[in-house]
């Protein structure tokens, strides 16, 4: 599944579509007025055998970031949501292991997230920005559970991108 629209690669979506399509290739931030470059696109796909679903995505994402490389802020990704089930399983995870945080605690997390880049809006953060935030914190029962938490929590996303792109100024946001 594609998403040819703005915002589209949240975690939100991904969970929706997780139970009805293994790969979805969307953008976190917003797209240019011409969309995708489908006609590039199908030439591409009709030049390979047989490729599949992940092939795809590839060819998407690298054509995409092709089209537009004179956008200063561009990101692409495909991702692979039949990973999603563990993304969601180590997440409750880590949730559960974070239920001593204090107020406190989630405010130092809010905060430090707020530094952050963000896509088009102040609460569109990527997933693992979000994760390094709540990491930040320094709660009763933080210890080596909580780290190993975080870092499943944080494989597994990786798990679930199968190929990406950022422009520089989005260089560094790890799950695109």
């Amino acid at each position: 599944v594609g998403a040819d629209a703005c915002l589209m690669a949240m975690i939100e979506v991904a969970a929706e579509l997780a139970s009805s399509t293994q790969f979805f290739v969307a953008s976190q931030d917003l797209e240019p007025g011409d969309g995708w470059p489908y006609d590039q696109l199908l030439t591409e796909w009709n030049k390979r055998n047989k490729p599949t679903p992940k092939d795809v995505g590839k060819i998407l994402t690298d054509l995409y970031v092709k089209s537009y490389w004179y956008q200063d802020e561009i990101s692409f990704a495909s991702y692979d949501l039949s990973k999603y089930a563990k993304f969601a399983e180590k997440t409750k995870t880590l949730f559960s292991k974070l239920g001593g945080c204090t107020a406190a605690d989630w405010e130092k997390a809010y905060k430090e997230v707020k530094n952050y880049p963000t896509y088009t809006h102040s609460s569109y953060v990527d997933m693992e920005y979000a994760f390094r935030g709540m990491r930040s914190m320094m709660c009763a029962n933080y210890g080596q559970g909580i780290q190993t938490a975080w870092s499943e929590v944080t494989t597994a996303l990786h798990m679930m991108v199968s190929h990406k792109f950022s422009t520089p100024s989005h260089a560094n946001s790890p799950a695109t």
